[in-house]
């Protein structure tokens, strides 16, 4: 993990190659180990480090290697598992054709109007939900089995951690002039909050079913404070909007807060921010040229729908193209208003793959009926979820579950603001499918008077 950090930054084709070696190795002996434990693979490695590993000058190497090996996982189980597949999954599986059906639709869609980017966007979607979710619908779900796919997935994402530590301390201290090369090659910095935040729920996870105390359980809790010092110190703005939600979240459902007294802490410090964020642009010359551009630039789109081309536009900052991104997104959406004109096909008149906004993209991509039908069944999950939950009666189970599921709710937020939507997007469809797979299992066993804690 240590010669994965350093390998991003040195730029040496024969490092970018040994690291593949070394993934696809470890990958295969995982396999030939226990097919099923490759999900903790997919949890601990997925993104942004299949993104980096692809970096070795193949176009997509990471998400092919993931492809490649979670089929062959898919069929080593199947075949364990006497080709036999539990309908009560499969059933739950369906909540989410929909969801797919859409995706798949856009896809096509955008092939048919020439999308240079569809085939990437599909595999991604693929590869980072449809496929993990397929092989949910084979593992074992015994109390035992998912512990060791839980602490497995956490050892593997603690030596990554560890790499990446060890790899910031040695720019941040000895190397400080390619300090930012190092945590830009993480996909920009949004890509390492994602992992750090994916390393503090399953670190959570990790103390809620693990008897850990002593100095163990204090270096456990020192790595989650330090990845939330990683989190913090990138200063990624989503980030912390999006923690504030999943914190919302975390306090309707676990404690008797009133919704008002709620809104009104998170207003109170949405406005802090707000102002903090005024205060700064008005102190920094810089920030007030790039808005002032920004706001020359929509006047000129407003009359003329046909400027849309925004990747010149990054020179007006990030919130500058992202505002300029909704414009081409309204405009566009006009000519095509009820399906779309296809996933993949932004870039063609934008400059940038994604609209930075999941439901932007699914309004562009699928127009009005895909994105209706992706809200509806994204809502109908959550409360299905919820309700679950609420019928489970062992307490310890009910922590877990308001453990977890804050993050999707922080990682839908993201979906807000980021442009990685397809490396994301699935990995909060994959979570919701893992929470209400298990959480229906837990009502099903209490009923037949079985005791799966």
């Amino acid at each position: 993990s240590i010669a994965f950090c350093f390998s991003i930054v040195l730029d040496n084709p024969s490092v970018y190659l040994l690291t593949a070696f070394a993934f696809i190795l470890f990958l295969t002996t995982i396999i030939i180990y226990e097919p099923y434990l490759f999900l903790c693979v997919f949890l601990a490695v997925s993104y942004p480090v299949s993104h980096t590993v692809g970096k070795v000058g193949v176009g997509n190497l990471g998400v092919s290697t993931l492809m490649s090996f979670a089929l062959l996982s898919a069929l080593l189980i199947f075949k364990r598992n006497g080709f036999a597949i539990e309908k009560k999954r499969v059933s739950l599986f369906l909540y989410f054709i929909p969801i797919i059906l859409t995706v798949i639709f856009g896809f096509f869609y955008g092939m048919i109007q020439s999308g240079t980017d569809s085939v990437e966007i599909f595999s991604k979607f693929i590869v980072f939900g449809i496929l993990p979710v397929f092989i949910m619908i084979f593992i074992s779900l015994k109390e035992t089995d998912l512990k060791r796919i839980l602490n497995l997935t956490y050892y593997m994402m603690l030596a990554i951690f560890f790499g990446f530590t060890m790899a910031y301390v040695f720019f941040r201290v000895l190397n400080p002039s390619g300090f930012y090369d190092f945590l830009y090659s993480f996909d920009n910095p949004i890509g390492t909050s994602f992992f750090m935040t994916k390393f503090i729920l399953i670190s959570l996870l990790f103390l809620k079913v693990n008897p850990v105390t002593g100095h163990k359980r204090f270096f456990v809790v020192f790595s989650i404070t330090l990845a939330g010092f990683y989190v913090v110190s990138i200063f990624q703005r989503s980030f912390f909007v999006a923690i504030l939600f999943a914190v919302m979240y975390h306090l309707l459902v676990s404690y008797k807060i009133s919704f008002k007294k709620i809104l009104f802490i998170c207003l109170f410090f949405v406005m802090l921010a707000i102002t903090a964020y005024n205060v700064a642009s008005f102190i920094d010359p810089e920030r007030m040229y790039k808005l002032e551009r920004t706001i020359e630039f929509m006047e000129k789109m407003s009359g003329n729908t046909k400027l849309l081309r925004t990747k010149d536009a990054e020179q007006f900052g990030t919130i500058g193209y992202r505002i300029i991104k909704i414009i081409a997104v309204v405009e566009k959406t006009r000519e095509n208003p009820y399906l779309g004109n296809g996933l993949g096909t932004f870039s063609r008149y934008t400059g940038f793959k994604y609209a930075h906004n999941i439901f932007l993209e699914f309004l562009y991509s699928t127009g009005f009926v895909g994105l209706i039908v992706v809200v509806f069944f994204l809502v109908q999950i959550f409360i299905k979820i919820e309700y679950n939950i609420r019928k489970i009666k062992s307490p310890d189970i009910v922590k877990l579950f308001r453990v977890s599921m804050p993050f999707v709710v922080l990682y839908m937020t993201v979906l807000q603001f980021t442009g990685g939507i397809m490396m994301i997007f699935p990995h909060v469809l994959f979570m919701m499918y893992a929470a209400l797979l298990i959480s229906s299992r837990v009502i099903s066993s209490n009923e037949q008077g079985g005791d799966l804690k």
